[in-house]
């Protein structure tokens, strides 16, 4: 149906900026319009990176882009003009919250050219999230944390 299209060709008609957060590397279909919309407003793309682990982001996150397709995403705005960078949330605690993982989607981020790491390093729990947070990782990592 294209309704992200259809919405990023009226934000350009009214002259509007976007930006979009996203984990699919189908916003590549419409980098024409986002360069379209760059040229009389600000334009900014961040791709949502939570863990440099294969494995762990298809648990965390399964039906989105792979992280592979992700960095490959940004590499394809940029040489398209795009101002995009990495949105690096939410890093899940006990999953994704060591020095190495971190360090990796630096590296990753910086060897894809991107223009920026925007990082949010904790998350909170609601009413209720923080028992099933820790339910969920004794169940798939067999780990147990109070």
């Amino acid at each position: 149906m294209k309704y992200t299209r259809h919405a990023l060709e009226l934000i350009n008609v009214y002259e509007f900026g976007v930006a979009i957060a996203t984990k699919s590397a189908l916003v590549t279909r419409n980098v024409d319009v986002l360069q379209d919309i760059k040229t009389h407003s600000p334009t900014i793309v961040k791709i949502t990176i939570t863990t440099a682990d294969d494995v762990l982001a298809k648990q965390v996150e399964p039906h989105v882009s792979s992280l592979s397709e992700r960095f490959d995403t940004l590499r394809v705005l940029l040489a398209r003009g795009i101002y995009c960078g990495v949105l690096m949330m939410p890093i899940l605690p006990w999953l994704g919250d060591t020095e190495e993982n971190i360090a990796e989607i630096l590296r990753r981020a910086k060897g894809a050219g991107a223009k920026f790491v925007y990082p949010a390093l904790g998350i909170t729990f609601r009413q209720g999230n923080r028992e099933y947070y820790y339910k969920k990782l004794d169940e798939e990592r067999q780990l147990t944390f109070l």
